[in-house]
């Protein structure tokens, strides 16, 4: 799999820059990096095999993603891969704990996007400094993109979180 960018680095226009990739999550920690390291992306584009994806860069901010990735990754693997001991345990105690556990995902996400919506609102203020007024409006305009989407999942996710809740109640009322 191949990342390919055209960007800027210290002032210096590059073109077509190629890096071997093995999976997309590292493809977009790629591109984390170099933005952190004072890179301006102009665009990017992952090709595996006859596959070809442009990436929106607008979306990469230098802050690391794969940590959070990883997290959600271990946190699915827990409620799907349930250990064996919890096979044995009759229906109602396995919907049970399966719901506790799926309580504490949705805690966790919770968590992850109120400090990304914090986040982005900081980041969002910070744009005043921009000189280019058309860079600083397009930028703006994608903050509020990544804000409404974060803050739509999270009520997604917190009316997700309540159902569930109320089911944990019903499990803990007859026992």
């Amino acid at each position: 799999m191949m990342l390919f960018i055209n960007g800027t680095s210290r002032g210096i226009q590059c073109s077509n820059l190629g890096y071997w990739v093995k999976d997309y999550e590292s493809a977009f920690e790629t591109l984390t990096q170099l933005v952190a390291e004072q890179w301006t992306l102009q665009d990017a584009t992952i090709v595996d095999e006859h596959n070809r994806m442009s990436i929106p860069v607008e979306a990469f901010d230098g802050q690391p993603i794969q940590v959070h990735i990883h997290t959600l990754q271990q946190q699915w693997n827990r409620i799907l891969f349930a250990k064996p001991e919890l096979l044995e345990l009759s229906d109602e105690q396995w919907l049970k704990n399966h719901f506790t556990q799926l309580d504490t995902y949705y805690k966790d996400m919770l968590t992850h996007l109120e400090k990304m919506i914090v986040l982005y609102e900081i980041r969002k203020t910070k744009l005043n400094v921009m000189r280019d007024k058309d860079l600083r409006t397009r930028v703006r305009a994608q903050y509020d993109l990544l804000l409404e989407g974060n803050k739509r999942m999270y009520k997604q996710i917190r009316n997700s979180r309540q159902k569930n809740q109320i089911r944990l109640n019903r499990f803990d009322k007859e026992t």
